[in-house]
């Protein structure tokens, strides 16, 4: 599955694969801020609503999110949580920064990738 964005603004896509074992990583790419987080949201729901399995988001090759998107992944992520699926979270660069500054990653909404370093989504 890849959907793209067609609102104006920034762009960005979604694409979804499968993880060894059981759940799927949703690779996050270009800009998320307030100009398209409404069609992220939408787009985003449609891929992760009523799926049970492990899902994580990865925003490696995500560069720019803003307080609007981290407001969106700490509901999401909570919503989550509370049904008892957590979403997983990886980053790197600007949103990675973002999401460490802002306490994202502490929050114990998103859970912990593993001591090897290795992640939900590592496909190695």
């Amino acid at each position: 599955m890849t959907a793209t964005s067609a609102e104006k603004g920034p762009a960005f896509s979604l694409s979804r694969t499968a993880l060894n074992g059981d759940g799927f990583a949703i690779h996050i790419e270009g800009e998320l801020d307030l100009s398209n987080a409404g069609e992220f949201k939408e787009q985003l729901r449609r891929v992760i609503d009523g799926v049970e399995t492990a899902i994580t988001l990865d925003l490696c090759r995500c560069a720019f999110i803003d307080s609007t998107v981290i407001s969106l992944l700490v509901e999401l992520g909570d919503q989550r949580k509370q049904a008892g699926r957590p979403l997983g979270l990886v980053a790197s660069g600007q949103p990675q920064k973002v999401l460490d500054l802002t306490g994202v990653f502490e929050s114990g909404l998103f859970p912990s990738p593993e001591p090897d370093g290795s992640g939900p989504d590592d496909e190695s």
